[in-house]
C-alpha cells in the first residue's frame, strides 16, 4: 500500500520526512509545495496549465525567478504521485497559508479525479497553536493527532470556500465570513485573509500597513523593513517576497501620493533603502 503525504512548504515536507524515516515507514512519500496559494491570483481549476501559468506569473512579478513551464512540472510530479497512491494525508495548521492550501488541495485532487474517500486530513490547529506546520518540533510531529477521513459535509464545506475565495471579488467570502462555515479554524483563516483587502480607515490592507509600521522617516535598508514584518500575525504568516513586492507598490511612481519612497536597487531587499514619505501622517 502506498501512502503520499501532501503538505506546504519545502521545509515543512523535509521535517515530514524524518519523522517518517525514524517511524521506519519507507513506503510513505512526501510532497512539499512551494506554492502560497494564498497570494495572487486563485483561479478556479479547469485547466491545469493556465492555472500553473497564472501562479508563475504571480510569483515572477514578486522576484521569485521561475517559468510556467516549472511551475507545472512541480504540479504535474505531484499529480503523478497522487494518481497512484492508495492513500492520501494532507497535513495542516490553522493559519491562512496552511488552510487557503488544503482548500487547493482539495480542489487539485478532485481536478485529477483522485477518489477523495482515500484522502485524510491531519490537522495540527489545536497542538500548540502554531501558525504554520513548519514551526513544530519533531516531539509534536510524533504524537501528532490522527488522520480523520474527509467526510462529505467537509468536502462541501470546502468546495463552498473555495468558490467564495476563487470569486471575481471578496463580496462573495465576505458574505461567507459572515454566516461562517462550520469550521473555527476555517472561518478564523478567512477572517484573517479578508484583513488584507484596503479598509475603510486608511484604504490599505493588513499586508500594506505592517509595511509602514515597521519603516520610519530615516532611510532604512528595506530588508530590515521586511523581517519584523514577517512576524506580525500569528495566523496570517507573509513571507518576504510579498512584503518586499507590496513596499514597491507603495514607492510606485504611478501613486498620486505614494507613502513609500525607494533607492537604490529596487531589485533586492539588501541593495535598496526606503521610508516613509510626508504623505503619509500615520495610522488612525
Amino acid at each position: 500500500m502506498s501512502k503520499i503525504i501532501l503538505t506546504r512548504g519545502l521545509s515543512s515536507a523535509g521535517m515530514i520526512r524524518r519523522q517518517i524515516t525514524l517511524e521506519n515507514q519507507y513506503d510513505v512519500r512526501v510532497a512539499g509545495c512551494r506554492d502560497d496559494f494564498s497570494h495572487g491570483p486563485l483561479l478556479p481549476i479547469t485547466d491545469m496549465g493556465v492555472f500553473a501559468a497564472a501562479r508563475a506569473r504571480f510569483w515572477r512579478s514578486c522576484g521569485y525567478i521561475t517559468t510556467a513551464r516549472k511551475w507545472a512540472r512541480e504540479f504535474s510530479d505531484i499529480n503523478a504521485l497522487v494518481q497512484n497512491a492508495d492513500s492520501i494525508e494532507i497535513w495542516v495548521d490553522l493559519g491562512v497559508q496552511e488552510q487557503i492550501f488544503l482548500l487547493t488541495c482539495i480542489q487539485l485532487l478532485i481536478h485529477q479525479n483522485i477518489d477523495l474517500d482515500i484522502v485524510k486530513i491531519v490537522d495540527f490547529s489545536n497542538v500548540e497553536r502554531r501558525p504554520a506546520f513548519d514551526a513544530f518540533l519533531e516531539k509534536t510531529l510524533s504524537n501528532r493527532p490522527k488522520a480523520t477521513t474527509l467526510s462529505t459535509q467537509e468536502t462541501a464545506r470546502f468546495n463552498k470556500a473555495w468558490s467564495a475565495l476563487t470569486a471575481p471579488s471578496s463580496e462573495k467570502l465576505a458574505t461567507l465570513a459572515n454566516i461562517g462555515t462550520g469550521s473555527t479554524t476555517l472561518d478564523n483563516a478567512i477572517e484573517a485573509f479578508l484583513l488584507r483587502y484596503p479598509n475603510t480607515a486608511s484604504g490599505l490592507g493588513s499586508i500594506a500597513t505592517k509595511i509602514l509600521q515597521n519603516a520610519s522617516s530615516d532611510w532604512t535598508k528595506s530588508a530590515r523593513i521586511v523581517g519584523p514584518a514577517m512576524s506580525w500575525d500569528r495566523m496570517d504568516l507573509v513571507g518576504d517576497l510579498v512584503l518586499f513586492a507590496c513596499m514597491k507598490r507603495l514607492a510606485s511612481p504611478s501613486q498620486t501620493s505614494p507613502c513609500i519612497e525607494m533607492r537604490g536597487d529596487i531589485k533586492q531587499m539588501w541593495s535598496c533603502e526606503a521610508r516613509i514619505t510626508k504623505f503619509w501622517s500615520g495610522l488612525p
